[in-house]
């Protein structure tokens, strides 16, 4: 297939219909408030489990919202985690409450302070 050929008229009113295209729809724009979103991880490992938690972080003149998001990169004994509902249901049997475990080392991690720091840093 060869290169398409516009005559230059036709490329002319193209340009000119995309040049007020675009500045009708910036003079239509404009900004409604700011916020930052971003997801921040930290390796943690309680006892012979290690996992990243993943926490999905949402500023705005409102305030800093830091949430749970995921849980990746889980072993245990060295052995990785497939299904980690399964591995929790079964280690609550056993009277191990993974999901409380990683809650508090999550509520730790990010707290509000390091995460505003973290930001900052960024700027």
């Amino acid at each position: 297939m060869g290169a398409i050929y516009w005559p230059p008229f036709i490329l002319k009113i193209l340009f000119v219909y995309l040049s007020k295209l675009k500045n009708k729809n910036m003079n239509q724009i404009k900004v409604e408030s700011k916020t930052l979103m971003l997801n921040l991880s930290s390796e943690v490992q309680v006892g012979s489990l290690k996992a990243t938690l993943i926490a999905m972080v949402c500023t705005s003149k409102n305030g800093t919202d830091i949430d749970f998001s995921d849980i990746e990169n889980i072993t245990y004994n060295g052995v990785p985690i497939s299904d980690w509902r399964k591995f929790v249901s079964m280690n609550k049997d056993f009277g191990i409450d993974f999901d409380y475990i990683l809650n508090t080392e999550f509520n730790e991690i990010f707290t509000e302070e390091v995460v505003k720091n973290y930001i900052k840093g960024l700027k």
